[in-house]
């Protein structure tokens, strides 16, 4: 009896390494594709960043070129009241 209990060990170790094995290889299997989507979610979060830093460069570039034709206006329109 006690030389079936140690094969019965044996094989139920055996398929607990096993299945131990895949779970380690299934969890790094998932961590790998959770670090891809995080690369890749930082990677579209600093491309969309950098897009509307430019768009705001641009809007106030045209502010900027807006207030100065409204200035130069006025400025004439003063001048032509004088």
């Amino acid at each position: 009896m006690a030389e079936e209990d140690v094969h019965m060990h044996a094989f139920v170790n055996a398929v607990q390494t096993q299945q131990l094995e895949q779970l380690q290889k299934a969890h790094k299997a998932e961590v790998q594709k959770l670090t891809r989507q995080k690369q890749d979610f930082e990677q579209k979060a600093n491309e969309m960043a950098r897009e509307m830093q430019q768009q705001m460069e641009m809007l106030q570039n045209m502010a900027l070129t807006r207030i100065e034709q409204l200035e130069q206006e006025l400025m004439a329109v003063k001048a032509g009241k004088q």
